[in-house]
């Protein structure tokens, strides 16, 4: 068994190691003599809040009654599934200009699914009291979508996320939490080549 060394501190912090995130991490002088050296390593687990979140308000979404339509023969079966004609538009609204449609009648039930859905997320980054939890999932998975490390860019990371830079810059937990993200991006980057 060797010594643990101040280069393996480096590699294991921010680690995922059997399900737990490895937080911290320090070298300890044994107490057997054959032990010289033993690692303590502080971790939590890694559960991925966000993308749990995420997940599940999605799948609300796609349960929603609308439908999309991008040719006429499409908006007629959608209206049929709606149990409309062709001519009940006025029963109906546009997602903007997506090609999706829901009844009036759900709009107040879509208005609450958002609000309730942003409140969701803002109290899960309230909760996140470090940065190291939802706050480093969130950022983490968001820059891995929008390909940040091949990029360099933030910007639709961010604008993915409804945060601005002065956001980040005013909040010390974001900006943990952030920085988290992209060092670990790297570090996994560095252990591909």
């Amino acid at each position: 068994m060797r010594q643990l060394t101040k280069h393996d501190l480096t590699n294991l912090a921010g680690a995922t190691l059997k399900g737990y995130h490895v937080e911290g991490i320090r070298i300890k002088r044994g107490t057997f003599t054959d032990s010289d050296h033993y690692g303590i390593i502080l971790g939590r687990n890694a559960k991925n809040k966000y993308r749990e979140l995420k997940e599940r308000q999605q799948q609300e979404v796609h349960e929603f009654p609308f439908f999309f339509a991008y040719n006429d023969e499409q908006f007629v079966e959608g209206m049929k599934r709606f149990g409309l004609s062709i001519e009940d538009t006025d029963k109906i609204y546009k997602f903007g200009d997506t090609g999706g449609f829901y009844l009036r009648t759900d709009a107040a039930r879509l208005r609450e699914m958002g609000d309730r859905h942003e409140a969701e997320r803002e109290t899960a980054i309230a909760a996140d009291k470090k940065g190291n939890g939802y706050i480093f999932h969130m950022f983490r998975d968001e820059l891995i979508n929008h390909e940040f490390t091949y990029t360099g860019d933030l910007t639709d990371t961010l604008d993915a996320l409804c945060i601005t830079v002065e956001e980040i810059n005013n909040n010390p937990r974001l900006k943990n939490g952030l920085d988290k993200a992209i060092t670990d991006l790297h570090r996994k980057r560095r252990k591909k080549k």
